[in-house]
C-alpha cells in the first residue's frame, strides 16, 4: 500500500480525510460508484472521476430540491404560546 510520505501532510491535505455527517451520504455514494465502475472494468482514476462527477450532480439536485421547499422562519426564542411571539423579532 502506498503511503504519503509524512512530511507533506499538511492541515489542508489531511481534511480530505475528514467528512461531515452532511456529506457522509455523499461519500457513501461516491464509493459505491466508483466500486461499481471498477468492477465493470474501469480504471481507478476513471472510476473516480465519473463517480465524482455523478455525486456533483446528486449534490445540484438536492439544493435544487431543498431550494423548491417553504421557506420556514424560526424565532430566536420559543415562548409557551406562539400568539406572544413578536413579529418583528430577529
Amino acid at each position: 500500500m502506498l503511503q504519503k510520505d509524512q512530511s507533506q501532510i499538511t492541515p489542508e491535505s489531511s481534511r480530505d480525510a475528514q467528512v461531515t455527517c452532511d456529506e457522509t451520504e455523499y461519500s457513501i455514494a461516491t464509493k459505491l460508484k466508483e466500486r461499481k465502475l471498477m468492477a465493470a472494468g474501469k480504471s481507478y482514476d476513471d472510476a473516480y472521476s465519473d463517480a465524482i462527477d455523478i455525486t456533483i450532480k446528486l449534490m445540484e439536485n438536492m439544493v435544487k430540491l431543498a431550494k423548491s421547499h417553504y421557506r420556514i422562519a424560526i424565532p430566536d426564542s420559543i415562548t409557551m404560546y406562539a400568539a406572544t411571539i413578536d413579529p418583528n423579532e430577529k
